[in-house]
C-alpha cells in the first residue's frame, strides 16, 4: 500500500487500516529496512513512523523499539553506508597488518 507522496498529516495516520498499520510496524521493527525505504514504500517519513509506533504499540514495546533503532546505522541508509565502509576499511587494514 502506497500513500500519497505529499506530507502525511495526523488525520491521515488515523485513517490507516489495520493491514497498513501492521505492515508499517513490521517494516519499522525489521533491522535491515531503513526509514528511507519505509518512506518509499508507504510515504511515511521517519517522524510519521514514530508517531504510528507510539500510537499502536504498548508503552514498554515502544520504548524498546526506540532504544533499538536510536543510533542504529541500519535504519538510515546514509549512516548504514558509512558504517559498512568503516567495517570494510577495518577488515582490509587488519588483513594487511597480519601479512
Amino acid at each position: 500500500m502506497r500513500f500519497d507522496c505529499y506530507a502525511v498529516t495526523i488525520s491521515d495516520l488515523t485513517r490507516l487500516d489495520d493491514r497498513a498499520i501492521n505492515r508499517i510496524i513490521a517494516l519499522a521493527w525489521a533491522d535491515r529496512v531503513p526509514f528511507e525505504e519505509i518512506e518509499a514504500k508507504t510515504g511515511l517519513r521517519e517522524s510519521d513512523v514514530i508517531v504510528t509506533m507510539r500510537r499502536h504499540l504498548k508503552p514498554k514495546s515502544f520504548r524498546i523499539w526506540r532504544a533499538r533503532v536510536s543510533g542504529r546505522g541500519t535504519k538510515h541508509q546514509k549512516r548504514f553506508r558509512k558504517d559498512q565502509k568503516m567495517i570494510h576499511l577495518q577488515t582490509h587494514e587488519a588483513l594487511h597488518q597480519t601479512t
